[in-house]
């Protein structure tokens, strides 16, 4: 996806309605953080991202576990610290990602 893609992605987007936010709820998907800024070069992180399937069958991209430490970072909550130092202990046990 080019910056453009991303851009017209973005002005696309909508806010789900009272029903849509029901089911979502209902559901009991996993919650996912949604930032309004860039926080990394998209595009870069775009091309480098890892493929995993999402409940065994959504391909969805996922960033590095650097640029999910840098955001962790960013973000300073609690929860966000104790990740940071098990993805770090990761990256030690399999080597740069």
């Amino acid at each position: 996806m080019s910056r453009m893609d991303w851009r017209q992605a973005i002005e696309r987007w909508r806010v789900p309605s009272r029903e849509e936010l029901a089911r979502i709820r209902r559901s009991r998907m996993p919650p996912i953080d949604v930032f309004v800024i860039e926080l990394f070069p998209f595009d870069d992180e775009y091309q480098c991202a890892l493929i995993k399937p999402l409940y065994g069958t959504l391909p969805v991209r996922v960033v590095s576990i650097p640029t999910l430490i840098r955001m962790k970072e960013l973000a300073g909550r609690e929860q966000d610290r104790i990740d940071i130092e098990h993805l770090r202990m990761r990256l030690d046990d399999n080597g740069k990602e």
